[in-house]
């Protein structure tokens, strides 16, 4: 192998190295969101109780009083910020709710959270909550972290 054969090589496999660098970069450097929920229970006191999922099993005391909330939060893990626009209630039919979240733009890391305080929408024929930004794409709660909500609102009678 000469020289210059050897520089060709060389030379091919930056080449190629740089692309698959840049295409990964590229597929990365998105608008990307995580959502999450827990129910919120406002004692008259002012404490708030959280019913997180790690405590599907633990007892929680007086959830009767105070004012109960489900509260849904975004988390940007994208690189892009994000402006999130609104939220729809997901069901297998066609009709679902739809609610307005303030436009408000959440940069690399940070979160936004939002309650919703009528537990009537998320009864009945609801199987998800999906969450959307401005330029329309969407991120969906998920499934089994949705069921278990609705599982404890049973439980608790929320």
């Amino acid at each position: 192998m000469t020289i210059g054969e050897i520089g060709t090589v060389y030379a091919c496999i930056v080449a190629t190295t740089s692309l698959v660098w840049n295409i990964v970069r590229g597929s990365q450097d998105t608008r990307r969101a995580s959502l999450s929920a827990e129910i919120q229970v406002t004692a008259p006191a002012g404490a708030t109780t959280r019913i997180l999922l790690s405590l599907v099993n633990s007892t929680i005391p007086k959830l009767s009083e105070g004012e109960k909330s489900f509260k849904i939060t975004c988390t940007n893990i994208g690189r892009r910020p994000l402006t999130l626009e609104h939220w729809e209630l997901v069901s297998p039919s066609k009709s679902s709710a739809t609610g307005i979240v303030p436009l408000r733009t959440i940069e690399e890391s940070e979160s936004y959270s939002f309650e919703i305080t009528d537990f009537n929408t998320l009864r009945g024929n609801v199987i998800g909550i999906r969450i959307f930004d401005t330029h329309g794409k969407s991120w969906e709660l998920p499934q089994g972290q949705f069921k278990m909500m609705k599982e404890l609102m049973l439980e608790y009678r929320l």
